[in-house]
């Protein structure tokens, strides 16, 4: 009889530390299930320094664009000679060639073979605009005939500037297009309308922006806030 308590006290002891061990495995694991927080951590735009275009070598045909380019212009190289077999387009080896192009800043799309002789960048998005994008070929980068870049070829384009309109007034004979006078009073709180042909960084124009008296000596205060479709509040314009 003894040895029956016993033995139901230790299978009773025995469930009672399961039961523990596994309630701890299961606090674990919702434990490691919670959601990590991070904060938000704001980027400002990457300055990139103007590069003149590079002498270019001979197994290297064509870089594109260069200059001024549209928003919607597709970064391409073109080469002389193919720099992959064309049956491995597409498979895991390209990927050691393409991680040999590089855009500063980095922006949304990925680099890919649009032929054996090019490589072109797919974008997600059009490229900003305002902008200076810097493309890079690294050094090690080479074609099937074993010609090979010994140092980083870069160059840069720019997209088309910020380009304000819709300026109250009218433009003073012989001065730039951007002065401008208006013969007519307006309210003493008037509301103007000015358009971009980019969306503009409101804190930035905030600080840049200001209105002046004709002598410039006295600056009038502005509230700027972007004009919506339905309301009389001065998207792209303020």
């Amino acid at each position: 009889m003894r040895n029956l308590q016993r033995l139901a006290q230790a299978g009773l002891w025995f469930l009672l530390a399961l039961g523990i061990v596994v309630g701890l495995a299961n606090w674990a694991s919702l434990t490691q299930r919670q959601p990590q927080l991070t904060a938000a951590v704001f980027q400002t735009p990457q300055f990139v320094a103007a590069v003149a275009d590079p002498k270019l070598p001979d197994w290297i045909q064509q870089i594109s664009p260069t200059g001024e380019a549209d928003s919607l212009a597709q970064i391409r190289v073109r080469f002389q000679e193919p720099l992959i077999p064309i049956e491995q387009i597409d498979t895991p080896n390209q990927k050691a060639i393409l991680s040999k192009f590089q855009l500063t800043p980095p922006l949304a799309g990925e680099f890919r073979f649009l032929t054996p002789r090019m490589v072109g960048f797919q974008a997600a998005q059009a490229l900003p605009a305002a902008s200076r994008i810097q493309v890079t070929l690294k050094a090690g980068l080479a074609d099937l005939k074993n010609h090979q870049l010994s140092q980083d070829l870069v160059w840069t384009f720019t997209t088309p500037a910020i380009v304000l309109s819709n300026f109250p007034g009218k433009p003073i004979s012989g001065f730039p297009e951007d002065a401008y006078y208006d013969d007519q009073p307006v309210e003493l709180q008037p509301s103007f309308r000015i358009t971009a042909n980019v969306e503009l960084d409101l804190g930035d124009l905030r600080k840049r922006l200001q209105l002046l008296t004709t002598d410039g000596n006295k600056t009038i205060p502005l509230n700027i806030v972007p004009y919506t479709e339905d309301s009389n509040t001065p998207r792209t314009e303020f």
